[in-house]
């Protein structure tokens, strides 16, 4: 059986793999990940379960993202080294299909 690989969506200012095969990310930069790339209207994201060629056409849209001061200043709040997180992340959903769970705690408080 493959093992589950995991999008960590939690309330804590990351963008950074975890554990094997994981990836941990703010709630808010993802949300305005998806926003900025039309989730919506373009579907990568419906559920909590995101198939391999969904997941990398995700990571073609999130690397088309035209940067904006706006963007920009986003990103350096809701995730300190996000340039370096977001390339990781990009280079992770390419990796194949992944379950989505949100986390209320922050990374911090995990055993």
């Amino acid at each position: 059986m493959a093992h589950r690989r995991l999008l960590r969506v939690v309330q804590a200012d990351v963008a950074e793999p975890v554990a094997d095969q994981g990836f941990a990310i703010s709630e808010y930069y993802f949300g305005g990940l998806l926003a900025q790339v039309g989730n919506r209207q373009h579907r990568y994201v419906t559920g909590t379960v995101v198939t391999a060629p969904d997941a990398a056409a995700l990571a073609d849209a999130i690397e088309k993202i035209e940067p904006t001061p706006g963007c920009e200043l986003a990103r350096a709040m809701n995730s300190g080294s996000s340039v370096a997180g977001l390339v990781e992340f990009c280079a992770w959903l390419r990796q194949g299909p992944f379950e989505m769970i949100e986390e209320r705690e922050t990374l911090d408080e995990k055993p």
